[in-house]
């Protein structure tokens, strides 16, 4: 198993933070890996596909554990899926306008040990600080419309 920490700073209210980071469906347009994020019929469990070893397309779904408003995400891969995931993202406001995202995951990868191998030079460290840097970016350069998800603004 591994564990990846990372935290960023980024210039935006915490609750706009929470609401980019909350809506998984658009995840794929950041994150490298991500092949598209679904929500299932169950409110809870989200359907994700995402580039796995050797281009290969992996599904999973991931259950929401739990989602406070404005302060943490808590989710964990079921038990069909094919990688075994789980992970909280905390959010803390530094002020007003400054937010601090905590992301705590642990994964295995599948595969065995040719997926651990490729999991290892697929870098995922460089991958989610990619992820973060884009969406402190894409936060903190947002067109300013109050009152508007964050998502309509894309």
């Amino acid at each position: 198993m591994h564990r990846i920490r990372k935290s960023i700073e980024i210039n935006a209210p915490i609750e706009e933070c929470f609401d980019f980071v909350s809506h998984f469906e658009h995840y794929s347009q950041f994150l490298k890996p991500f092949k598209s994020v679904q929500q299932t019929p169950s409110p809870n469990i989200w359907h994700w596909q995402m580039k796995g070893p050797f281009n290969k397309i992996l599904d999973c779904d991931i259950h929401i554990d739990l989602m406070s408003s404005n302060e943490m995400i808590m989710w964990h891969t079921v038990h069909d899926s094919s990688v075994d995931a789980s992970g909280t993202i905390n959010f803390h406001k530094i002020d007003a306008q400054q937010t601090r995202i905590e992301i705590d995951m642990a994964l295995t990868p599948p595969g065995g040990t040719v997926g651990e191998v490729n999991f290892l030079f697929e870098n995922p460290d460089k991958i989610l600080d990619e992820a973060l840097n884009k969406a402190k970016l894409l936060l903190e350069h947002r067109e300013e419309r109050p009152k508007m998800p964050f998502w309509s603004r894309l």
